[in-house]
């Protein structure tokens, strides 16, 4: 029996995960999954960029890092540092 396939979920935009269709596929893969958010540095130094917009982004870091971790069972130590490193 080989070790199974870690799938990492790339929350871009969709930061919720009820009817988050990659998330489910992966939770149902049976293998390991990894949440990943990437404040992408092209988009944060944009013309139109504006502070309230990444504002709001990291309030919705922290509500989605407590929702994975309580509904998947998920280690989110690299949220948890991601965030505080801001």
């Amino acid at each position: 029996m080989g070790t199974p396939d870690v799938t990492i979920v790339w929350f871009k935009r969709d930061l919720r995960i009820g009817d988050h269709r990659p998330l489910i596929a992966a939770a149902g893969s049976g293998g390991p999954v990894i949440p990943l958010s990437i404040a992408e540095p092209s988009i944060r130094t944009a013309d139109d960029a504006h502070p309230a917009h990444w504002d709001f982004v990291r309030s919705c870091l922290v509500p989605l890092r407590d929702d994975l971790a309580a509904t998947h069972r998920t280690d989110t130590t690299a949220i948890r540092r991601a965030y505080q490193a801001r």
